[in-house]
C-alpha cells in the first residue's frame, strides 16, 4: 500500500504527504474547531468574572482534541493490497493519541499582603502534553493528540500582592506560569523538512500532527491606588511552535517554544469583597480500638461507646458555642460568654481586645461546627464520605464515629454584608480544643 502511493508512512516512496494519491483524494481530514471563546458576546463591558459577568466563577483551560484514528483498512484500495500480501484489513490501523488535559484554575484571596517568596516560590497551572498515537512499524501511526490550554491563577489582595525577585524556576520556567501543553507527532519527524508539509519547517506541523494548546491568563487585583510588585519576567506562559515526538523525554523542547506575557487587565475583578469566610479542617482519625479492646464509657444515660464527645440530655464535652446553631456566644458588649474556659481562644487582634467580636457597624459572628464519619470498609483508615454527618453544631452527636473534622465560619458583618471592607477589624481563631472521652 505504501509503495503503491496508497498511504504515507514516511519517506518510503519519496512522495510528500500532501501529494500523495491517498493524501489527494481521501485521507487527509482536518482538525477539530476551537473551544468556545469565554468572552463570546459582543459587549466588552461584561467581559469578567463574577456576578454581572459573562464568566460566573473562575475556570481553567480547555482540555486538547484527541487525535484522529487511522483507518486505511476501511478503504477498499487498501484492502485489495493488504488481504493479497496476507495481512488482515486493520495492519495498518492505529488509534489516535489522546489530547492534554487543561490547565487547572487556582484563585487566591487574601485581606492581607499575598507575597512570593524564595528560591521555590512557584504557582503553576499548565496544560497537559498530547499524547501519541498507537503504534505500528516502530512509529506513531494514529493521530496526535492535542495539548491542553493553560489554566488561570488569580491573586487578589486588600492589600498588596509582592514577588520578591528571589524566585529560581527549573529550566528557566516562570513563577507563574500558565503555559499550554504541546501537540504530539504523528510520526517521526526527519531532519529534512521536505517529508512533511511542502514549505513546512522541522518540528512545524504535519499532517496527523496534534496542535500545541493556548496560553492561559493571570490576574493580580490590588486595592486602587496600590501598585502590585510584580517581575514582568517572571510571569508567563510558554508557548509552542510545533510538536514534539511520544517517545522524546517527558516535555517539549524550550528551543521550539518561546514566552509571552499573558498578565491580562486588572480591571475584570472576579469577585467582590464579601464578609463571610469558611476554613475546614482535615480528618482526625481518632483510632480503631473498640469493644470489647475497650470498655464503653459509663454516663447518666448510660453506657456509651467512645470516643464520647457528650452526653444525650446533658449536652456536649465542647462549651462556648451555642449547641443549637454553632455560633460563639458573646454578650451585648461583644465579650466572649465563659472566656477563657471556652474550648477555643478567640481575639480580634486588630483592636487589641481578647476574647472579643465588635458588635458595631453589624454585629460580627464566628460559628464551629463539627463533622464525624465511619471508617470506610473498601479503605481502611480513611472515612467513609458517604456515611458522613452533616456539618452540625451538637458534637454529642459525633459519638462513637472514628474520624471527624471541622469547621469556622467568620462572618465580619453579619447583618449588612455591605458594611465589611478591607479595613473592617478581623477576628483570630487562636486555639480550638475538641474534647472526647473514652
Amino acid at each position: 500500500a505504501v509503495a503503491l502511493g496508497l498511504v504515507f508512512d514516511g519517506p518510503t516512496n519519496g512522495s510528500l504527504a500532501l501529494t500523495t494519491q491517498w493524501a489527494t483524494t481521501r485521507r487527509v481530514t482536518f482538525g477539530g474547531e476551537p473551544g468556545p471563546a469565554v468572552f463570546a458576546d459582543a459587549d466588552p463591558i461584561n467581559d469578567f468574572i463574577g456576578v454581572g459577568g459573562e464568566l460566573k466563577t473562575i475556570v481553567g483551560g480547555q482540555g486538547g482534541g484527541a487525535g484522529g484514528s487511522r483507518t486505511e483498512g476501511l478503504s477498499l484500495d487498501c484492502a485489495a493490497v493488504t488481504l493479497a500480501a496476507g495481512f488482515p484489513l486493520t495492519v495498518l490501523d492505529a488509534k489516535g493519541g489522546g489530547g492534554g488535559g487543561g490547565g487547572g484554575a487556582l484563585m487566591i484571596q487574601a485581606l492581607g499582603e499575598i507575597r512570593l517568596k524564595g528560591p521555590a516560590a512557584r504557582v503553576r497551572a499548565v496544560g497537559g502534553g498530547g499524547a501519541g498515537g498507537e503504534s505500528t512499524q516502530n512509529a506513531e501511526k494514529g493521530g496526535g493528540g492535542g495539548g491542553g490550554s493553560g489554566g488561570a491563577i488569580v491573586l487578589q489582595s486588600g492589600v498588596n500582592v509582592v514577588m520578591e525577585n528571589t524566585a529560581n524556576p527549573p529550566g528557566g520556567e516562570r513563577v507563574l506560569d500558565v503555559s499550554a501543553g504541546c501537540g504530539c507527532n504523528a510520526t517521526v519527524l526527519s531532519a529534512a523538512a521536505n517529508l512533511g508539509t511542502p514549505g513546512g519547517d522541522q518540528g512545524s506541523l504535519q499532517v496527523g500532527d496534534g496542535a500545541p494548546g493556548g496560553p492561559g491568563i493571570v490576574q493580580v487585583h490590588v486595592p486602587i491606588g496600590v501598585a502590585p510588585v510584580l517581575v514582568a519576567s517572571q510571569i508567563g506562559a510558554r508557548v509552542w511552535r510545533g510538536v514534539v515526538h511520544a517517545t522524546a523525554p517527558i516535555g517539549c523542547t524550550a528551543s521550539n517554544s518561546e514566552f509571552i506575557d499573558v498578565l491580562v487587565p486588572t480591571a475584570k475583578t472576579p469577585l467582590p469583597y464579601g464578609s463571610r469566610s469558611i476554613a475546614r479542617s482535615t480528618w482526625f482519625d481518632l483510632g480503631m480500638i473498640q469493644p470489647p479492646f475497650r470498655a464503653p464509657v459509663p454516663t447518666p444515660a448510660g453506657s456509651i461507646d467512645g470516643p464520647l464527645f457528650g452526653v444525650p440530655g446533658a449536652g456536649p464535652l465542647f462549651s462556648g458555642t451555642d449547641p443549637t446553631t454553632g455560633f460563639v456566644a458573646v454578650d451585648p458588649d461583644g465579650d466572649v460568654v465563659g472566656a477563657p474556659a471556652a474550648h477555643f481562644e478567640l481575639d480580634s487582634p486588630d483592636l487589641g481586645v481578647p476574647d472579643y467580636l465588635p458588635q458595631a457597624p453589624s454585629p460580627q459572628t464566628v460559628r464551629i461546627r463539627f463533622q464525624g464519619a465511619p471508617d470506610d470498609p473498601l479503605n481502611p483508615g480513611f472515612p467513609d464520605l458517604s456515611q458522613a454527618t452533616p456539618f452540625i453544631a451538637d458534637a454529642t452527636r459525633l459519638n462513637g464515629v472514628r474520624h471527624v473534622r471541622f469547621e469556622i465560619e467568620f462572618d465580619l458583618a453579619s447583618t449588612n454584608p455591605t458594611l465589611a471592607t478591607p479595613s473592617t477589624p478581623r477576628p483570630q481563631l487562636n486555639v480550638l480544643r475538641i474534647p472526647f472521652r473514652y
